[in-house]
């Protein structure tokens, strides 16, 4: 799929003009894009590059037809006041969401291993940034597989889900999708995880995680960057963490601090498994490589 900035800069000399003078319609100019990612850097610490200013008023403009201000600076008025829930839907707009069943499958198989070699141990799993669910769900699945009928003997929830977006989070406590997001999904399995939703109501060919699995998770409104969200989950309590392109957004300060954080809330030997396109490099001394971008918990030295 084409990216937004490179449409923009294939259309002629005549239509740039024309979605220039559509953004300055709603007043938006550079002075807004930075406040964008002013608010941002401070409830979030995402850091936009200026080629993302074409992007952010795509996923704004919408809120600014529909706020009372109609106006990118009156919208971001009440943004930056927190008015309601102002800024939680802005930053639900503006966080990136791109996931799939089984994404990265490198890191389900690492997964199923370590949860076969610890049948009769206590486990605990974080989805950390875990966006629509489709991650979440297919963690539950491969927790079925390795533990089979004695899934059932342990205590429940054994996963953490957390997001930033709290629509996303609603998305993936419903644990609804469209036939074409389930079509990863190996027929049986969908047979065995999922229900189809009434067809008459509009759903045709979409499925609900059944009830029976739904138990094995539960949902918080995590935000990364603060440090005392981190510190609330307690020491050594996760064995694995998914935290799978999110880091990536963060600068080098705040990577290094969350990095420090997982180190704190994983068990000893636990492990962290990060997006394709990143690295432990901020957090090599408290991680050794273990695979493809997963890592295990390097215990303190005396």
């Amino acid at each position: 799929m084409i990216s937004i900035e490179a449409a923009v800069s294939s259309l002629t000399p005549t239509a740039q003009n024309e979605a220039s003078q559509y953004m300055l319609a709603f007043g938006y100019t550079d002075h807004e894009y930075l406040r964008i990612c002013r608010l941002l850097r401070s409830h979030a610490v995402i850091h936009l590059a200026p080629s993302k200013k074409q992007m952010a008023f795509n996923r704004l403009v919408r809120l600014v037809r529909e706020s009372d201000q109609g106006s990118f600076r009156g919208y971001l008025d009440t943004v930056e006041q927190q008015r309601g829930d102002a800024l939680q839907v802005f930053l639900n707009a503006m966080t990136t969401n791109v996931t799939s069943f089984f994404r990265e499958r490198h890191h389900f198989e690492i997964l199923t291993d370590y949860l076969r070699s610890r049948l009769n141990e206590p486990i605990r799993i974080w989805s950390a940034g875990c966006s629509s669910g489709q991650e979440v769900w297919s963690m539950v699945i491969a927790l079925d597989k390795a533990f089979g009928p004695k899934l059932s003997a342990r205590s429940a929830p054994i996963v953490l889900a957390s997001d930033i977006d709290t629509e996303m989070l609603d998305q993936a406590r419903s644990g609804s999708y469209q036939s074409a997001q389930l079509a990863e999904l190996d027929p049986a399995d969908r047979g065995r995880y999922f229900e189809a939703l009434d067809a008459s109501a509009g759903h045709a060919g979409a499925a609900r995680i059944r009830a029976v699995w739904r138990q094995w998770v539960e949902f918080r409104n995590i935000n990364l960057s603060h440090d005392a969200a981190l510190l609330a989950l307690g020491r050594a309590r996760f064995d694995i963490i998914f935290c799978r392109n999110v880091m990536i957004y963060f600068s080098e300060e705040v990577q290094r601090r969350v990095i420090a954080g997982f180190h704190k809330v994983l068990k000893p030997k636990g492990l962290l498994c990060v997006g394709h396109a990143e690295s432990l490099s901020q957090g090599e001394a408290l991680f050794l490589p273990r695979g493809r971008t997963c890592f295990e918990r390097r215990e303190p030295t005396a």
